[in-house]
């Protein structure tokens, strides 16, 4: 095994005048989100609102010293976790889930670099990420800022084994074939069993049924509900419970389920009361979902291993450089039900918070069409408005923001300096309450806290999820459109 250590390209060796260094781990929905927002901040473009933070106004400034974004990624490709149980039963939604990097028109920037490499340690008092390359070399990156969204550890085929595309689509392949072949038992049924009964146990059954409805679908969950181990309403289990029942899936509660792999498509899942299961295809969905953080020294983490994040989202001030270290997504200890939508919006919130930094270091600011100091610069007269179309595009209104700008209509333009922020503070992301939304066939069921409303149907599917479970709608939010061409 070879080591080196290197920069990304055309970053020269640290000093006062090389670009900042920004490096992304882990390309998923938090990373994804925060590589977009980065590389739109550091072109001077405005910043488009959050749904639920007050954003520093970066007035469309750009680094004198310029910045350079580099994600390493252990996978070659943006995969759209929340439409595996699509993905992974359904030929004609295998290909589509994948979408590699440098596919990704967005992300061909001249200020982007993507590594492939699985990280190995990190040591945040050395501002130094080793990690391993696809080969097994030890290379070490060094960044002068880190976003982490490295999320959690889960199990094939909940999620892809596969580190690239082509052996991602192999592999899905194969899964479905076996759901196809399934093994009929004495009684002449093609039996899939999936055992867990949690949010993905669930979708993976229900989407299983609707795709290949010849297939008796039978859901065990060692608990008396479902979805037991989450902080739900009561009301919201039992829906999902007799909607799964309804889309035809055999749910059996409160057994345990032993699994006796045989040969080829035979299994048997024997239950705690005795009874034989004879399965042609068997998902296990009971595995514990883990943090993926074992590269970062204790200190950062809690006892479950989720990253201590600050309602900046930077790490805990206890760690070196913790204003240059943020975390984003399924990876940081945080309130509510680790979601897309959640990860999403946190990394847009710690993009903008890394892009201020950048820009108050460097103790200037000036207007991306020019190069006048803050100290000859009134930004009040400058900043540039919110078009109507960037307040909408992430379904939020930071109206707080034009209300400050109301407030100070009449005051007279005033010289600032960068240490005075004219950045505004940095956004703090809140807390998040339980909220849930399962695709379950044909239909949906839905759990919003702000209404106190459980929700299901065909109607509440196509407004969560449409026919890709989502996938649409998340490149749209990540204002990659154009993605939906391809």
């Amino acid at each position: 095994m070879s080591k080196s250590i290197i920069t990304p390209p055309d970053s020269p060796a640290r000093t006062d005048s090389h670009p900042h260094r920004i490096l992304v781990v882990g390309g998923s929905y938090a990373g994804v989100s925060g590589l977009v927002n980065l590389l739109h901040l550091i072109d001077g473009k405005p910043n488009r609102p959050s749904p639920t933070s007050t954003l520093p106004d970066l007035k469309g400034l750009k680094s004198r010293k310029g910045v350079q974004v580099t994600l390493l990624d252990r996978r070659d490709g943006f995969f759209h976790t929340v439409g595996a149980p699509l993905a992974h039963v359904s030929p004609s939604h295998v290909r589509s889930s994948w979408r590699t990097y440098r596919s990704i028109r967005a992300l061909r920037h001249p200020n982007f670099t993507f590594v492939q490499g699985y990280l190995k340690f990190l040591d945040p008092e050395s501002l130094r990420a080793t990690y391993l390359t696809p080969s097994g070399d030890e290379t070490c990156i060094e960044y002068d800022y880190l976003l982490l969204c490295t999320g959690l550890k889960r199990d094939w085929p909940i999620i892809p084994r596969a580190a690239d595309f082509h052996s991602y689509v192999a592999d899905a392949e194969r899964e479905i074939k076996k759901i196809q072949d399934a093994k009929a038992d004495a009684t002449g049924r093609r039996i899939v069993v999936i055992v867990g009964g949690g949010a993905v146990g669930i979708e993976f059954a229900a989407e299983i049924k609707l795709c290949h409805p010849h297939v008796h679908v039978t859901l065990v969950h060692s608990r008396h509900e479902l979805l037991s181990s989450e902080d739900m309403p009561a009301a919201f289990k039992q829906e999902s419970l007799r909607v799964l029942r309804h889309e035809g899936v055999d749910v059996v509660l409160g057994q345990r389920a032993c699994i006796t792999h045989g040969e080829g498509t035979s299994h048997i899942v024997t239950l705690s009361d005795g009874t034989a299961i004879h399965a042609g295809h068997v998902i296990n969905a009971t595995g514990k979902t883990l943090p993926s953080s074992a590269f970062l020294p204790a200190h950062i983490l809690d006892e479950h291993g989720f990253v201590k994040a600050e309602e900046t989202l930077s790490f805990p001030p206890s760690s070196p450089h913790h204003a240059r270290h943020y975390a984003a997504g399924d990876i940081c200890a945080w309130s509510g039900v680790k979601r897309a939508g959640t990860a999403l919006v946190m990394a847009h919130v710690a993009a903008t918070n890394i892009m201020r930094e950048i820009l108050l270091s460097e103790k200037l600011c000036y207007p991306s069409n020019s190069h006048i100091p803050i100290d000859e610069l009134s930004l009040h007269d400058t900043a540039p408005a919110t078009p109507p179309s960037a307040r909408s595009s992430l379904d939020g209104d930071n109206s707080s923001n034009h209300e400050d700008t109301a407030m100070n209509k009449n005051k007279p333009s005033q010289t600032k300096s960068a240490d005075d922020e004219p950045f505004g503070p940095a956004a703090r992301f809140p807390a998040v309450p339980p909220m849930m939304g399962l695709a379950v066939g044909r239909q949906a069921v839905s759990w919003n806290p702000y209404a106190a409303e459980t929700r299901s149907g065909v109607e509440v599917r196509e407004m969560l999820f449409g026919e890709d479970l989502g996938w649409r709608a998340t490149l749209k939010c990540l204002g990659l459109d154009e993605e939906l061409e391809v």
